[in-house]
């Protein structure tokens, strides 16, 4: 079995959509939405992302993914391993595991955190995807490979997440390129 992880509700669709089509894998979510609620977006509260989630993987043909249910308030290392290592406990073991690539100064915070605990427990198994970081859409010359069918079914399932597309900070990672980038290097 394979393992992709997403940091947040979207990032499954907006980063690795194509990888998700093609290897269908175990998406697992690591952060519940609590920061926007607290922003006073109430309408993108942790179950309205997570039907989301469940939308955009049926979306996509696979199957429902994983939530760690882990607090976006918080960016603590101990949780994230221990809750990694039960989820591991349960699913694994992985033959490859697609994590964020780490932004050293220009990351985002919780991306970071889940690509570093995954290189951590998963070295040699970790393929990196490319993410938006403070500098905007990192990629690389590296594009993940797709049919035609994979864009239309990945705009469909990006239509889906209709909180993120409600909110002008979010609106337009919804309206870039859909193109995804693996870093060759971590392969």
């Amino acid at each position: 079995m394979n393992l992709l992880l997403s940091p947040h509700n979207d990032d499954e669709v907006l980063f690795a959509a194509f990888t998700i089509m093609r290897v269908k894998p175990l998406v697992v979510i690591a952060y519940d939405s609590v920061l926007q609620v607290q922003r006073g977006n109430d309408f993108a509260g942790v179950q309205e992302r997570r039907q989301e989630s469940l939308d955009g993987m049926t979306a996509l043909g696979v199957e429902a993914p994983y939530f760690l249910g882990l607090s976006d308030e918080n960016v603590d290392r101990d949780e994230m391993c221990a809750a990694l290592l039960a989820m591991s406990a349960r699913f694994g073991p992985f033959e490859q595991v697609f994590a964020p690539i780490v932004y050293p100064s220009s990351g985002n915070r919780h991306h970071d955190l889940v690509g570093e605990v995954a290189r951590d427990m998963w070295s040699d198994k970790v393929v990196g995807y490319h993410t938006y970081c403070s500098l905007g859409k990192m990629s690389s010359d590296f594009p993940v490979s797709h049919e035609w069918w994979m864009v239309r079914k990945k705009l469909r399932a990006m239509s889906l997440y209709e909180s993120q597309i409600r909110l002008a900070d979010t609106r337009p990672h919804f309206t870039r390129d859909i193109w995804e980038y693996y870093d060759r290097s971590v392969d």
